[in-house]
């Protein structure tokens, strides 16, 4: 199985859960790439680099936070198609927090169009949404709304943001899908 892994804003696919998730998936026997264009999160550089790992044709992508974000337009504008997408923590529209003011304002390009629900759907065979009820930086409410969008599955954790800080935790109901 190939799998791929987004990381998020502030976070890297090699530490935190992400890394956790990797190596499990590893030791199970998956090919896992991820996709790492850079801390600078320049969009032009981030969407040749998702496009040439989608182009990898991947079974499963698991994308956290801005990386879903980034990975949803990506989708809009690709043909690439896969078996299952699952998004943690992830948003799909500009909502009101000190972190997303900051990344509207820093990263003007990456929030220039709306994404293409309807041609974005048909691109996975199934989609879950996993977010966290204690979520300090994307609300609950932003993974309900992209699960509606998308006709998705929403499986709530208690898990907070995820965020690098929070060390190698492990996520068994994401890696527990992946396998499915």
């Amino acid at each position: 199985m190939r799998v791929l892994l987004i990381h998020g804003y502030k976070s890297q696919a090699d530490a935190g859960w992400l890394k956790r998730l990797r190596d499990d998936l590893i030791a199970r026997g998956a090919e896992v790439a991820v996709v790492a264009p850079g801390k600078e999160f320049v969009w032009e550089v981030w969407r040749e680099g998702l496009r040439g790992a989608l182009g990898a044709s991947p079974d499963v992508v698991v994308a956290h936070s801005l990386g879903a974000y980034a990975l949803l337009k990506v989708l809009g504008e690709s043909r690439a198609k896969m078996r299952k997408v699952l998004l943690v923590a992830g948003f799909a529209r500009e909502y009101s927090s000190p972190v997303i003011d900051h990344l509207k304002n820093k990263f003007v390009a990456w929030f220039d169009a709306e994404i293409p629900f309807e041609d974005v759907r048909r691109r996975a065979a199934e989609w879950r949404v996993f977010h966290s009820d204690d979520d300090e930086i994307v609300p609950l409410e932003e993974g309900k709304w992209l699960a509606e969008r998308l006709g998705a599955q929403l499986q709530i954790l208690h898990l907070r943001h995820l965020g690098d800080e929070q060390g190698e935790i492990e996520v068994p109901e994401v890696l527990k899908e992946i396998w499915s």
